[in-house]
């Protein structure tokens, strides 16, 4: 209600009507349960990132572009590959056993967000990271990110919630009338950075004398150019020959460069939003 002054003089009896007063807060923060409370009526460290500040750069992943944008997270990706999974932690590792990823609350549902794996997970017979459920979010449809940490934050998610929690609030539709109509693109490119620093000057071998086509050190002769085996002794045309395939004894320049593609990844989305008297509606569709 608005404030409002009544000089008394000699009156015993005071009449006042109370009128409404709209006061508007000066930031509000996304709490436990999606409650909307001042910034300053709550206890805990918090942080928010609204999503102009989330789309300022082109990012495939929601949680990928919290990056350098929060303090006190810790991202980490499983790998380069497009659709990788993502670990966020919050305040540093907290158990040496347990789960220490922050718990992922959309819209007041907590959501799974472990990484789900392909293959038995041994190097040696194979293994693939096909990501984890928050990629299936899209950035474009996400109003703001909060961030809650400590106990006070987490107490009404139990457990699950002892490494802190992200509250991802959608965007919902805003106007009125008019169906307003969102489009985003973007495209990147990525190539690999950091390879693996390899020696060019021996060949296979282990004693700097001998080489040897079985041995898997590089520690053989010099290379010098000499045109030689440089596979085992095996029939490869089923013939009944044996023979080995012929190659100069010399470093293959650039080996790893060209192994690696340039990864090209383009972006579009589209939403409608709006509202009509008793409901709003917002709808969008992206492809990756």
């Amino acid at each position: 209600m608005a404030s409002q002054e009544a000089e008394i003089g000699a009156r015993s009896v005071i009449d006042i009507s109370m009128t409404a007063d709209v006061t508007e807060l000066s930031e509000v923060v996304v709490s436990a349960l999606g409650i909307d409370r001042n910034t300053r009526d709550v206890v805990y460290a918090n942080q928010t990132v609204g999503s102009d500040e989330l789309l300022s750069a082109p990012n495939k992943n929601t949680l990928e572009a919290l990056r350098g944008k929060a303090a006190g997270v810790r991202l980490s990706t499983g790998s380069g590959s497009v659709g990788a999974s993502t670990r966020i932690v919050l305040r540093g590792e907290g158990s040496l056993t347990g789960n220490n990823n922050a718990l992922i609350v959309v819209d007041g549902i907590p959501i799974n967000n472990e990484t789900t794996r392909g293959g038995d997970g041994r190097s040696t017979s194979g293994y693939a990271d096909h990501g984890n459920r928050f990629n299936d979010i899209n950035p474009n449809d996400i109003e703001s990110v909060t961030i809650l940490k400590g106990p006070s934050a987490t107490s009404l998610y139990g457990s699950r919630g002892a490494s802190g929690v992200v509250l991802i609030t959608t965007k919902s539709g805003k106007g009125k009338g008019k169906m307003q109509i969102g489009l985003n693109s973007s495209f990147s490119v990525e190539e690999a950075y950091v390879l693996l620093q390899r020696q060019n000057q021996f060949g296979q071998g282990y004693d700097g004398l001998h080489f040897d086509t079985g041995e898997n050190w590089s520690w053989g002769p010099e290379f010098d150019g000499v045109v030689r085996p440089w596979t085992s002794p095996i029939d490869a045309d089923g013939d009944g020959a044996i023979e080995s395939l012929m190659r100069p004894y010399s470093a293959v320049p650039n080996q790893l460069e060209e192994f690696f593609n340039r990864g090209n990844t383009l972006s579009n989305s589209v939403n409608l939003s709006g509202s009509s008297e008793g409901f709003t509606y917002y709808a969008s569709y992206s492809n990756t």
